[in-house]
C-alpha cells in the first residue's frame, strides 16, 4: 500500500513539473511579426530544382552566408564595404557597426552594388577606372548576381538596407533604394505583366471544372490569338477564341516564376502565380500543345543574346524546338515546365 501512494506522489509530482516547464515555454513564446520574414523555400519545392533556389555566386543572407562555393566573393564584397564607408564620410568603423551589427559586409555591398549601376552611361568610365570596379569589368559577374539576388532565401531585411543606405543619400540627394532596386532588376516589365487586375465578379459557384487540353480545345474549332493585354493573368475566352497573353521565355524566367511560387506558398494568401501556372499545366498534355502555342505566338523565346537572329530564324527554333524537345509527351512537357514550373504536380498550389 505505501509503495502504491509513493508510486501516486511520483506521478503527480512529474506532472507539476510538466506543467511548469509548459507554462514557463509559453510564457516566454517570442511573438511572430506579421510581415517581416526571411522564408526558407519549402522543401517540396526545393526538391524539384535545387539549384533555383540556392544562390550560386553572392549570398546576401544569413542562410547561406557559409557557403564554400561563395567565397570568391567575400574579398570583392569588402571592397565595396570600403568604398560605402568611404562615400558615407561616417566618423568611425565602430558608428557604422552599431548600425546594423553583424550584417554590415552584405548590406554595404547591396546598396553599393546599386549606386554603381544606377547610370550605366555615366558611371561607365568610372567604373572601368576604378580598382573595385571587378565587378562591372566582368559582364558575366553581374549577370550571374542578380538572379542570385532574386532568390527568396537570399535576401536581406529590408529595413537593414534602407536605414543604412540613408546614411549616403542624405548627403549625395540620390533616388531612393527603391528606384536603384528597380533600375537593377528591370522590373517596370515585371511588376506590369505580374500585376493582379481587379478581382472579376463570378455569376455563380460553378465549382471545380474540367480544362480542356490545347489539343482538344483546337479539335473543337477553337482559335488561339495573343491577348492584346500586358498581363499574364488576363486569359479570356471570346468568341470561340481563346486569347492568352503573350509569354516570353528569358534568362530568368524559370528562376523567378520558381521564387515566386514559394514566396506565395510561405507569405501570400492570393496565389496569383500559382494559379496561373495550374492553368498552363491544364492546357499542357502533349508535344502538340506545346506546338500550339508556338505557332501562334503565345510562347516566344528571347533565351540569351541572340534575339535578333531567332526573330529571323523563327521557323529554324522551331524544328529545331521540335526534333530536340518535342519527340515523347514527357519531353515537351518538361521543357515548358522547366520553364515555367509545368513540372510542380497539382499538390504545390494546395496548401
Amino acid at each position: 500500500m505505501k509503495k502504491v501512494e509513493e508510486s501516486s506522489n511520483e506521478a503527480s509530482f512529474d506532472i507539476e513539473n510538466q506543467a511548469t516547464s509548459m507554462e514557463n515555454r509559453l510564457t516566454n513564446l517570442r511573438a511572430l511579426s506579421p510581415a517581416c520574414w526571411i522564408y526558407r523555400v519549402p522543401e517540396r519545392l526545393r526538391n524539384v530544382k535545387q539549384k533555383a533556389y540556392t544562390p550560386q555566386v553572392v549570398s546576401i543572407d544569413p542562410l547561406h552566408h557559409a557557403s564554400k562555393n561563395l567565397e570568391a566573393m567575400e574579398d570583392h564584397k569588402l571592397r565595396y564595404l570600403k568604398c560605402f564607408l568611404n562615400r558615407t564620410k561616417v566618423v568611425g568603423l565602430k558608428d557604422y557597426l552599431e548600425k546594423i551589427k553583424e550584417r554590415e559586409v552584405d548590406a554595404a555591398f547591396v546598396i553599393e552594388l546599386l549606386l554603381r549601376n544606377k547610370s550605366e552611361e555615366k558611371f561607365q568610365e568610372e567604373k572601368l577606372q576604378d580598382d573595385n570596379a571587378w565587378i562591372f569589368k566582368k559582364p558575366w559577374v553581374p549577370q550571374n548576381i542578380l538572379p542570385d539576388m532574386l532568390m527568396l532565401e537570399n535576401q536581406l531585411p529590408f529595413f537593414i538596407l534602407e536605414d543604412l543606405y540613408n546614411l549616403t543619400a542624405a548627403q549625395t540627394g540620390e533616388p531612393s533604394i527603391i528606384e536603384l532596386s528597380y533600375r537593377f532588376f528591370r522590373l517596370e516589365k515585371t511588376w506590369r505583366t505580374h500585376q493582379p487586375s481587379v478581382n472579376p465578379t463570378l455569376k455563380e459557384n460553378v465549382g471545380l471544372q474540367s480544362t480542356p487540353s490545347m489539343t482538344k480545345l483546337h479539335q473543337a474549332g477553337v482559335k488561339f490569338n495573343v491577348g492584346s493585354s500586358k498581363n499574364l493573368f488576363d486569359i479570356q475566352f471570346k468568341k470561340n477564341t481563346l486569347e492568352i497573353p503573350k509569354i516570353e521565355i528569358h534568362d530568368y524566367t524559370e528562376l523567378t516564376h520558381r521564387n515566386l511560387i514559394a514566396f506565395e506558398q510561405c507569405h501570400c494568401v492570393d496565389k496569383y502565380i500559382s494559379d496561373y501556372v495550374f492553368i498552363l499545366d491544364k492546357f499542357v498534355n502533349t508535344p502538340k500543345d506545346v506546338e500550339l502555342l508556338v505557332d501562334n505566338g503565345i510562347v516566344v523565346n528571347t533565351l540569351g543574346d541572340n534575339n535578333q537572329y531567332c526573330k529571323k530564324t523563327t521557323n529554324r527554333w522551331k524544328a529545331n524546338l521540335r526534333q530536340k524537345y518535342f519527340n515523347t509527351p514527357w519531353a515537351a512537357i518538361s521543357l515548358f515546365a522547366a520553364i515555367i514550373l509545368l513540372i510542380l504536380t497539382l499538390n504545390i498550389f494546395h496548401i
